[in-house]
């Protein structure tokens, strides 16, 4: 969400390794969907431009990941197995969306940077990292 909003609203600076027609093209649909812009959406607009430089898949997988968020943050009225969203993060499901958050922040950081004026946040470390010290 925040990248989207980058894009809508850093017109003159731009965004690192976003070719401007891309930045137009995505702007224009953000603006549209800003009132109703979600994290679905925002996969779309960005899958519709393959903003991440990824395969399809990649964007499969963000939108699993929005399915499974939803499903334990809003609601459940499509009867979503399991019942227990207690369960739901305790199979495979988690760490996939560990792994996805991981490459999406990785992807993110190196290629979206906010630039080398902006040292104010240290580094992202994931937990999982410390263990490999």
């Amino acid at each position: 969400m925040d990248l989207a909003l980058r894009i809508l609203h850093h017109t003159r600076e731009g965004v690192d390794n976003v070719p401007a027609s891309t930045l137009t093209k995505v702007r224009t649909k953000v603006e549209r969907s800003k009132e109703h812009l979600g994290f679905r959406r925002v996969i779309s607009i960005f899958e519709e431009s393959n903003l991440f430089d990824e395969d399809p898949s990649f964007y499969s997988r963000l939108v699993e990941l929005s399915t499974l968020r939803n499903r334990v943050h809003i609601s459940n009225r499509k009867k979503m197995e399991p019942l227990n969203e207690g369960v739901l993060f305790r199979s495979g499901a988690k760490v996939e969306a560990e792994k996805l958050c991981e490459e999406l922040v990785r992807k993110c950081a190196k290629d979206f940077s906010r630039g080398r004026y902006f040292t104010f946040v240290e580094p992202l470390h994931f937990p999982w990292d410390a263990h490999c010290d």
